[in-house]
C-alpha cells in the first residue's frame, strides 16, 4: 500500500471478535499513515504476526477462546518490539493495572472510543524513535 510516492511500512494489527468493530476502527483510521491488518481472534492475529512485521497491535479485551490479555502476553514474549495496546469496554482500570505494570499492555483505550484520542495514542507510538 502506498500514499503518493511514499511506501507505507508501518503496520497496525487490529484484533476484535466483532467484525463490525474492526470495520469501524478501519474506517476511522483509513486516512492515517499506516497499513491496517485485521484479525477476528487471537490465533488469527498470531498467524498474521508470523507473516508481517507489525509495529502496533490493538486488541480487544474480551474475546472468546483467547482473551486480548492472553494474546498480548504471548506477543510480548514472541514479538517484544510490537507495541501492545488494549481496547476495552471495561471501565475497571484495576483489572488492567497488573498487565500494565508487567508490561504486557503498554496502553489502553476504552470503548466507545474517542476518535481523536485513539488516533493520538497511535501517533504517539508511531513517533517513538525506536520504531
Amino acid at each position: 500500500m502506498e500514499r503518493g510516492n511514499t511506501p507505507i511500512s508501518i503496520k497496525v494489527l487490529l484484533v476484535d471478535d466483532d467484525e463490525g468493530m474492526l470495520k469501524a476502527l478501519a474506517r476511522i483510521l483509513r486516512d492515517e499513515k499506516y497499513q491496517l491488518l485485521t484479525a477476528l481472534n487471537g490465533q488469527e492475529a498470531l498467524n498474521i504476526l508470523g507473516q508481517h512485521r507489525v509495529q502496533i497491535l490493538v486488541a480487544d479485551f474480551m474475546m472468546p477462546e483467547m482473551s486480548g490479555l492472553e494474546l498480548l502476553k504471548i506477543v510480548k514474549t514472541l514479538y517484544p518490539d510490537v507495541v501492545r495496546l488494549m481496547l476495552t469496554a471495561q471501565t475497571d482500570v484495576e483489572l488492567l493495572m497488573p498487565a500494565i505494570q508487567t508490561g504486557d499492555i503498554q496502553n489502553y483505550m476504552t470503548k466507545p472510543w474517542d476518535t481523536e484520542a485513539l488516533k493520538a495514542t497511535l501517533r504517539m507510538y508511531l513517533n517513538d524513535p525506536a520504531m
